[in-house]
């Protein structure tokens, strides 16, 4: 099992193969980022697993990979099978009942002043069990590596990748719950083609799909928890995270692909969302 904690610019671990999980404690540019990476995590339980349950001040999200889980939330018990996701709130009564022995299961900790406002832009509902699929197991283990850098560095890139980690969720929930109507599968079919088009937005993506924008605004509500004007920002700005965080393209040249014609507008939008600047995203990693 991979344990680490970085306080203050140390970090202590010790190394083994199925479990890790890498702690972050506060610093003054954490304090700063409107959410922030607290901790992220792989645990293969041996025996039947269980946390203490106790009142946490800050959310966690636990996305189960195989196995099951039961989860106590302010006296409730919910289940979680493989494929499922599910995120605690701040300030609630929670922690892990039990777990099947064999059982993998990924979460993270976050805070933030704006981490409950990232949630709903994302249409995620704290307490709610997200049929998610198979965890994304390789942003896991970039956001454990980001973690792990010391300083200021690690502080951006842990930002970033919960970001990306969240957009991911708030994707995977849409493709794997069935049975949308024709008007949102249309809409999702047109925003992903067309993402990176200047020309995309509600009006725009409500003509291509041939409806009405105030019931394409409905529709999406009821359907995916979301407005499409917050789907459609979400999703370009973590294509954008992707994009700063793995190539060198310059920052006008992602803006461009993720459909923003304006770079300063675009590195204004990824602050407000993120905490950082694009060249400070890219600092990161």
């Amino acid at each position: 099992m991979v344990r680490a904690r970085i306080e203050s610019g140390r970090m202590r671990a010790n190394t083994g193969d199925d479990s890790w999980r890498v702690f972050r404690g506060g610093g003054e540019r954490g304090a700063r980022l409107p959410v922030r990476l607290i901790a992220v995590g792989r645990r293969l339980v041996e025996d039947d697993g269980r946390d203490v349950v106790k009142r946490r001040a800050y959310h966690q999200l636990f996305w189960v990979a195989s196995g099951s889980a039961r989860l106590t939330i302010d006296g409730r018990t919910r289940s979680l099978e493989a494929g499922r996701a599910f995120i605690t709130p701040a300030g609630t009564v929670n922690g892990v009942r039990e777990a099947g022995a064999g059982s993998v299961v990924y979460s993270l900790k976050f805070d933030g002043s704006a981490a409950a406002a990232i949630l709903a832009g994302f249409g995620l509902r704290a307490s709610k069990v997200y049929a998610a699929g198979e965890p994304p197991a390789l942003l896991f283990e970039r956001m454990r590596t980001g973690l792990s850098l010391p300083g200021p560095r690690g502080e951006l890139a842990g930002g970033a990748a919960l970001y990306e980690m969240l957009s991911a969720l708030a994707e995977r929930r849409r493709v794997t719950v069935p049975k949308h109507g024709r008007v949102v599968r249309r809409a999702l079919d047109v925003v992903d083609r067309e993402l990176g088009d200047p020309g995309l937005n509600v009006t725009t993506l409500a003509r291509r799909v041939g409806v009405h924008r105030s019931l394409l605004a409905e529709r999406f509500s009821s359907e995916l928890g979301i407005a499409p004007k917050e789907y459609i920002t979400s999703l370009r700005l973590r294509r954008a995270v992707e994009l700063l965080q793995r190539g060198d393209e310059p920052v006008a040249g992602v803006a461009a692909a993720c459909g923003y014609e304006n770079p300063a507008y675009f590195s204004r939008l990824v602050r407000r969302a993120t905490g950082m600047s694009p060249s400070e995203i890219r600092k990161a990693f």
